[in-house]
């Protein structure tokens, strides 16, 4: 494409000789188009570098809010936290526009989220993610078709995860970033044993109060995992865990009706169905707890029904309508239940200390709802936005008795003046480039 006619002409007039004289053996047409050359590129690498510098500010402006970037290594937090625990939880998680995989040392986070992406006809896994405790999300190792549910430490510091198939299983410290590996702990994808463990499809994980303990559903027993020695070893299974009642006990339920599947049995409700069993960590049963239901029949216990108190204090048992509570020293049902329709997915969980409980309910929209029953009092804590897919929350217990966190936006005054003109300049050099 031919140059402008004007700048033609300024390299004419700027390139002709005084008095018409010729020393180089150039034509007058010469001299002036290789001068017009040389001030064109030159202002041509002048608008690219201040193009340039007009995005970087855009970037830089925009790029905490739109990736989520975070420091990889952790420290003292706003809130005056040391950084070991997790000092906060989001009341929002929403869409991101960039999602990284999980850094070595992201800090502990609030929980853990599963999500999935809606097709045509059906949902398939989108995966598991780390969500901090101001809803950014980091994308968690492993193969989401696998189905195994990650573990959080009540503190939000230790991850367990499964990052294959064929193992290992992975204790991820995510202040120091150290792992501790179970090389014989796969997943129980088909009938032949690959590892000497295999671990459950859909079934959640609890840890002990003090992080040191993971008792995992295996096949076809109960797997306990010491984090502190790297040593894995089995547990009878006498009915659904539902966590630990201190660091060295863990519960079970046990349901006394046989399975609606079994020939001749219909499992028909019964009031006192269900007992609450208490173990040491070899096994040994130390306590024993016929549940008193007295506001109906129980439901059909499963993997997701119950969970119990770090202190072991309190049982819930959910059903797909209500959240009931029980003592966990006597069997006594304490209140009334709460009426909630739940997630398809995921069970009750409860507060480190408050004993606050927190329950996962889909709202009409598509959305992921934790609503926070604390006393008599029912209140959302929080909201996973419909578009990200949630369709099950992992909490730790220490982000629940947190203060609550609103996400990250473009409040910032100098943010968003450097956002826009960084905007304005780029459009207006492009302008600028299409009038001359």
């Amino acid at each position: 494409m031919s140059p402008p006619l004007h700048e033609l002409l300024e390299g004419l007039a700027s390139s002709a000789p005084v008095g018409g004289s010729r020393s180089d053996g150039r034509t007058v047409a010469e001299r002036a188009w290789a001068g017009g050359r040389r001030r064109r590129r030159r202002r041509r690498a002048l608008q690219a570098a201040t193009a340039g510098a007009a995005a970087l500010v855009v970037l830089l402006a925009l790029g905490p809010v739109l990736t989520g970037a975070r420091a990889d290594r952790p420290g003292p937090s706003s809130a005056g936290s040391s950084g070991q625990v997790v000092d906060g939880h989001p009341e929002h998680v929403g869409r991101q526009w960039w999602v990284r995989g999980l850094p070595d040392r992201p800090g502990p986070v609030a929980a853990l989220l599963q999500a999935v992406e809606h097709r045509e006809t059906h949902d398939e896994p989108d995966g598991w993610y780390a969500v901090s405790a101001d809803g950014h999300r980091w994308r968690l190792p492993g193969d989401p078709d696998d189905d195994v549910v990650p573990a959080l430490s009540p503190d939000g510091r230790l991850l367990g995860t499964l990052l294959g198939a064929d193992g290992p299983y992975v204790v991820h410290d995510l202040v120091t970033g150290e792992r501790t590996r179970f090389e014989d702990v796969g997943a129980q994808v088909d009938d032949t044993p690959v590892t000497r463990y295999r671990i459950a499809l859909q079934h959640p994980s609890s840890w002990s109060p003090d992080g040191r303990w993971i008792a995992v559903q295996a096949e076809p027993d109960v797997l306990l995992l010491d984090v502190a020695t790297g040593t894995a070893r089995s547990l009878p299974r006498i009915g659904p865990l539902v966590g630990f009642a201190g660091s060295d006990r863990v519960a079970w339920l046990v349901d006394e009706r046989p399975a609606p599947t079994a020939e001749g049995a219909d499992g028909t409700p019964t009031e006192d169905a269900a007992r609450l069993v208490l173990t040491d960590l070899s096994g040994r049963p130390v306590d024993d707890v016929r549940l008193r239901p007295t506001r109906g029949p129980l439901p059909f216990l499963g993997q997701w029904t119950g969970e119990v108190s770090s202190d072991g204090d309190v049982l819930t048992v959910a059903d797909e309508s209500q959240v009931r509570r029980f003592s966990a020293t006597d069997g006594a049902e304490l209140a009334d239940p709460v009426a909630f329709p739940l997630a398809s997915v995921c069970g009750a969980a409860f507060s480190a200390t408050t004993g606050a409980l927190v329950v996962p309910t889909t709202a009409d929209d598509g959305s992921l709802v934790a609503q926070r029953v604390e006393g008599g009092t029912i209140r959302r804590q929080t909201v996973v936005d419909a578009g990200v897919g949630g369709r099950c929350l992992v909490w730790a217990g220490a982000a629940l008795d947190a203060p609550g966190r609103r996400p990250r936006t473009l409040r910032s005054p100098v943010l968003l003046v450097a956002a826009v003109s960084g905007a304005a300049l780029v459009g207006l050099l492009a302008l600028r480039r299409r009038r001359f």
